[in-house]
């Protein structure tokens, strides 16, 4: 659901954690849970993982020109958050193709944190601890002073990949995107994962909420450094209200004063819908659908709330990464 996709991009997503239990070991070397020693055995350097991200042709083989990528993004952190917080940075996407197709459009939302709008670090960063068996993740600010958003995984679990890598939708739903399993042109035939290849599925769970504001709410302008574009200027909520003017662009349904509440969060006034936008799944989470009004303006965008949960397939690692782009026919 494109809320969580927009923030949360990376595997994870500090609030505050201590370090991993060391009772009962008298050399004081923390004890890591199932959940957090998997996460350092996949993102520990000189370990890493790489999520892929695309948009390809559903039938023959992309073309430049056309607006298709295939890309993806390595994530590692070098040290353990066993003894205190870490980050972990994404590098800049890389074009995964040989035919060199070029990177996705640069876009992202902003995010409400300590009162403010603010763009999520680019690549993202994310500080790292552990907390009660769990690893706390939190996205930061582009500045990196501001937390937007924390989630604690609380499952992570290594898979091996073995056989045709066009087979893998099945067991690794969203590891790659939707084309690659239906569209024959995009792979060699007979291409498989080689020796070694693995990838994660995590279950997590949102410990805050999430407050995107779209960078360009009605599609026509051109989004500053300096924050969002107004989903209305010069305006209030309530007065978009009784004009029937609170319109999410994405299903065109009118929002009323019966259709949310309208509360105070970090001093700005929201409104938040009382319905979730679509319903939660397992590789997604609720969105609500969500205005702020701040400095005579209004914005819009929306809400994931805290303590929603989320399995996914994730990233995959740097055999995975070997066996793709051998794979690849452009």
């Amino acid at each position: 659901m494109r809320f969580a996709s927009l923030v949360l991009s990376a595997c994870v997503l500090t609030a505050c954690g201590g370090g991993g239990s060391s009772a009962g070991d008298p050399g004081g070397v923390p004890t890591l849970s199932t959940t957090q020693a998997a996460f350092e055995s996949f993102y520990l350097s000189p370990n890493a993982g790489y999520g892929a991200s695309g948009y390809l042709p559903t039938t023959g083989v992309p073309t430049a020109g056309r607006g298709y990528y295939f890309q993806d993004t390595v994530r590692s952190m070098s040290k353990s958050p066993s003894t205190g917080a870490q980050t972990l940075t994404a590098a800049l996407p890389v074009d995964m193709t040989r035919t060199q197709l070029g990177l996705a459009p640069s876009y992202t939302s902003w995010v409400l944190a300590d009162g403010g709008f603010y763009k999520p670090s680019s690549p993202d960063t994310h500080e790292i601890s552990y907390s009660n068996g769990e690893v706390v993740d939190t996205l930061l600010s582009e500045d990196l002073r501001h937390r937007l958003g924390s989630l604690a995984l609380t499952q992570f679990t290594v898979t091996s990949l073995t056989g045709p890598i066009v087979s893998a939708a099945g067991q690794a739903t969203a590891l790659l995107p939707a084309e690659m399993y239906t569209n024959p042109a995009l792979t060699k035939s007979g291409a498989a994962w080689g020796s070694g290849s693995a990838y994660t599925t995590t279950t997590s769970r949102y410990t805050t909420d999430i407050y995107v504001v779209y960078a360009n709410p009605l599609g026509t302008g051109t989004p500053s450094n300096s924050g969002p574009l107004p989903y209305a200027s010069n305006t209030t909520i309530a007065t978009l209200i009784g004009q029937n003017r609170l319109i999410d662009r994405y299903d065109l349904k009118v929002y009323g004063a019966n259709d949310g509440t309208v509360s105070m969060v970090q001093g700005v006034k929201v409104y938040i819908a009382s319905k979730p936008q679509t319903a939660a799944s397992t590789s997604t989470a609720a969105g609500y659908v969500a205005f702020y009004e701040l400095n005579g303006n209004v914005y819009a965008g929306g809400q994931v709330k805290a303590g929603s949960v989320v399995t996914r397939s994730s990233d995959y690692n740097a055999q995975a990464r070997a066996s793709i782009q051998a794979a690849l026919t452009f």
